[in-house]
């Protein structure tokens, strides 16, 4: 590979992490969420999956802060990735919620 393709590749990919940043910092501010929260973009089974200890601020009343945040992660992406949440309790990971 070429030196100019590795400096690009590097670019992009800090640029979609701090874009993805954003949203999620934004979505935890509303939520009213402190702690850590982990991220993985499942690009191949279609799912944009989130580590936490508390999912159930993340989801919000009735899921409308899911929905709202999973749209606008969807308009980033210009794709349909479904949220898939997993709560963090003691260093293991549980399966919470999918919106499906």
């Amino acid at each position: 590979m070429s030196k100019d393709w590795e400096e690009f590749r590097g670019d992009s990919i800090a640029y979609w992490n701090e874009q993805i940043s954003k949203v999620i910092d934004e979505w935890c501010k509303e939520a009213g969420v402190t702690s850590p929260v982990g991220y993985y973009r499942n690009s191949l089974n279609g799912y944009f999956e989130i580590y936490t200890d508390r999912p159930g601020y993340l989801v919000g009343k009735a899921g409308k802060l899911v929905g709202k945040y999973e749209q606008a992660l969807n308009e980033l992406f210009c794709s349909d990735l479904k949220i898939k949440f997993f709560e963090i309790r003691g260093g293991f990971a549980n399966l919470v919620r999918s919106m499906e």
